[in-house]
């Protein structure tokens, strides 16, 4: 990591690469598969803005990628009143989450909800130098088993689609939402 602080202290900078290899966690003798996950970035904060300029992001387990982002070009992200004219006009990150085992992960979610397989999709796309950010999401849940109490369902699946924008990150709007609830296949 390389940590950059300029301008009297009014801006700072902040480029570097995280590695994770082999990364377990065990808990209540319950541990992990090994996760792998690799992040690069380059992050600015000044002038009331945080200026994303380079991220990428890949994370495999079990010899399968099942995370993925990027950013395809720097984004301003708005944290205040600003008026930075050298915003970049349009930029899009995107994050995949492609057939997470939520079996694997027992350790962190315990018995809430032993099986399922998630498959996410998140664009987040910069317009207008960050003051207006557009979203959208798409989230599957399949094979879900949940347990509360005594309780008990299975072969579930939970459907999250979302789209929306955000104007100076203090106006938001969702003109799409859609959640649906699913066992063996009917609603």
């Amino acid at each position: 990591n390389q940590v950059e602080v300029a301008n009297a202290g009014t801006t700072t900078s902040v480029m570097g690469q995280l590695n994770l290899n082999q990364f377990q966690v065990t808990r209540a003798n319950q541990t992990t598969p090994p996760l792998n996950l690799r992040a690069d970035y380059n992050v600015t904060y000044g002038n009331s803005n945080l200026m994303v300029r380079a991220f990428t992001l890949a994370g495999n387990q079990k010899g399968r990628e099942i995370l993925q982002g990027e950013l395809t070009k720097p984004m301003t992200i708005p944290l205040g009143n600003s008026s930075d004219s050298a915003a970049p006009e349009q930029a899009a990150l995107k994050v995949t989450v492609n057939g997470l085992d939520l079996a694997d992960w027992k350790p962190f979610i315990g018995d809430l909800a032993p099986a399922g397989i998630v498959n996410t999709r998140l664009q987040l796309l910069s317009q207008q130098g960050g003051k207006r950010l557009d979203f959208d999401l798409n989230s599957e849940i399949t094979n879900l088993t949940v347990i509360s109490g005594t309780n008990r369902v299975t072969n579930a699946g939970v459907t999250v689609a979302m789209r929306g924008q955000a104007a100076n990150m203090d106006q938001f709007n969702f003109p799409d939402f859609r959640l649906e609830v699913t066992r063996l296949n009917q609603p």
